[in-house]
């Protein structure tokens, strides 16, 4: 065994982690120095001179980060953000670039009122928009439960613009939602032909939307096209390889993503799905040994991987190394601490290492995740069954008020004002978030209306 740097060095330096509020910023340096400390050569890739990698049972074991504090604070930070370019908009009126920074400022703070406000005074400060500020537009609209407004948006850019496929993509989105799917088919196939053989990005879309249709044969063979048109672009072989691993052919897939790793072998995308190829039972030629030392390259480059750790950390438990699950799981849990199948592979982890105590805290932070996410699935079916229902967005916004998701539930109590303007219940909640995120109910919330037009949800259909 060689270790690729000091060891003394490397191990005084993951001992100063003594602090968990430390963990978050440093834990892409510190995966990066664990990988190195750990790395054995065991044999090498024919063709290929990158050492495979593996992690010594020695590391060690801190607990796991707790359950994060709320996120309040971040979110004034991002109101703050928008208070500050509301009022730069206002002061360039016709400045389109101002009104679409903003929106998109007001969209990751959960305040899709300003953000759809911001987008249509975007629109006002050209004649002829394109297509952009409108796709942009209609998407808000569908997160604010406003689905016929968001598909009439979404036609006039089709109308305006009939060679955009940047346009009919979410068309065709709407329109399988509102249950048209006769026209949803009608539009994507036209979509299809305005997309012309070497346009990468729209292939890609493509392939999405036939993939999510369950025609995954004919989404690799628009990622394929994609891939002849830009054989450069990591992103485009990350398409088609996990297309290639969906169908479980392993042999094109490895073939592929070899070349491709000793062309990029810092991307750490193509090492994950390599390791996932390797270690699929289905696959003949499976290799424990390589699927691991590729899940650590991965994580070397990219520690915020989660399907990277979770994969890596069940490979070790089934292998019987929990130590070494442990110590994946707590870099997984420290870029997403909220993650709950995380939480309960390292309670098992952690009851297999002989911490019982641990495994057992770590237990009832699971349960506790598991029983938000079901009642947020619950919550979301029902949103999709009824869209005009006010009182399951203000019960969704209290959920994620509960849990310390503030701009989560700025969102859903925004949509609920806009589903029941009237509503005392979602008026309420909306003024409590907005005290709380230190936000003056600005115009729009006061009033219930938006440019003058009613804030009323629609359901699909009607």
């Amino acid at each position: 065994m060689r270790n690729l740097t000091s060891t003394t060095d490397l191990i005084g330096r993951l001992r100063s982690r003594s602090h968990r509020s430390l963990r978050l910023s440093a834990a892409a340096g510190m995966a990066l120095i664990a990988v190195a400390l750990l790395a054995t050569r065991i044999r090498q890739f024919s063709g290929e001179r990158t050492d495979l990698l593996t992690l010594s049972a020695a590391v060690d074991l801190q607990s796991p980060p707790g359950l994060p504090a709320p996120d309040l604070d971040a979110e004034r930070v991002r109101i703050q953000s928008v208070r500050s370019l509301q009022r730069i908009a206002a002061s360039h009126r016709a400045d389109t670039n101002a009104w679409r920074e903003l929106a998109d400022a007001a969209q990751g703070a959960g305040d899709l009122l300003t953000a759809r406000i911001a987008l249509q005074q975007a629109l006002t400060c050209t004649s002829s928009p394109d297509a952009e500020p409108l796709i942009a537009l209609a998407a808000v609209d569908e997160r604010l439960g406003r689905i016929n407004e968001s598909r009439e948006t979404l036609e006039r850019a089709v109308s305006q613009h009939p060679d955009d496929w940047r346009a009919r993509m979410p068309l065709v989105t709407i329109l399988g939602e509102m249950g048209e799917q006769s026209r949803a088919e009608t539009e994507l196939v036209t979509c299809a032909r305005s997309v012309g053989a070497t346009n990468v990005p729209g292939l890609l879309a493509l392939a999405a939307a036939y993939d999510k249709r369950y025609d995954t044969v004919r989404a690799l063979d628009l990622a394929q096209a994609a891939l002849r048109s830009g054989p450069s672009d990591p992103g485009v072989t990350v398409s088609v390889a996990g297309l290639l691993l969906k169908l479980h052919r392993f042999n094109e897939l490895a073939s592929l993503l070899r070349g491709a790793i000793a062309q990029r072998p810092n991307v750490g995308r193509l090492h994950r799905l390599m390791a996932q190829c390797l270690s699929d039972p289905l696959n003949p030629s499976s290799n424990t040994a390589e699927a691991e030392s590729h899940f650590l390259y991965a994580l070397q480059r990219d520690p915020a991987d989660s399907r990277a750790a979770e994969s890596l950390a069940q490979l070790y438990l089934d292998s019987s190394r929990p130590r070494q699950a442990v110590y994946v799981l707590n870099l997984a849990l420290d870029n997403n601490p909220r993650s709950a199948p995380a939480r309960m592979l390292v309670a098992r982890a952690l009851a297999e290492a002989g911490d019982s105590s641990a495994a057992s805290t770590q237990k009832a932070i699971a349960a506790k995740l598991l029983a938000t996410e079901r009642a947020e699935d619950r919550l979301l079916i029902e949103q999709r069954r009824r869209p005009a229902d006010a009182n399951v967005k203000v019960r969704l916004s209290e959920l994620y008020e509960q849990s310390g998701e503030y701009r989560k539930a700025l969102e859903a109590a925004e949509a609920a004002v806009v589903a029941s303007p009237s509503a005392p219940t979602a008026r309420k909640q909306l003024a409590g978030l907005c005290r709380a995120a230190e936000l003056p109910i600005p115009a729009p919330y006061q009033s219930a209306t938006l440019s003058g037009a009613p804030l009323t949800a629609t359901r699909p259909g009607r």
